[in-house]
């Protein structure tokens, strides 16, 4: 799936999505490509933007991508989606 067809599969947030076209993933490792990881990266920033309105956001902002994975379960025929972050915790002590 490209960028493009997820944002049409997410209709109600394809406007926000839309910005992030031409996010830079080159520096997030794993075998999702990079559609995957830019659409997977825009939603995760989508939800946390906002500290007034989203649980967690000052959390959320501190995390960084490192690894996006999908592998094939063949033995129960689904796909298994992996995310690996870091996260500051220094900024977090002051």
């Amino acid at each position: 799936m490209d960028f493009r067809t997820g944002l049409q599969l997410l209709s109600p947030y394809s406007s926000i999505l839309q910005n992030n076209v031409n996010l830079d993933v080159s520096g997030i490792k794993g075998n999702a490509s990079d559609d995957i990881k830019r659409l997977s990266i825009s939603l995760f920033r989508y939800f946390i933007n906002d500290e007034d309105h989203s649980y967690g956001a000052s959390i959320g902002k501190r995390l960084r991508p490192l690894e996006m994975n999908v592998f094939e379960d063949s033995q129960n025929n689904v796909l298994v989606a992996e995310t690996i972050f870091e996260i500051d915790v220094e900024s977090a002590l002051g």
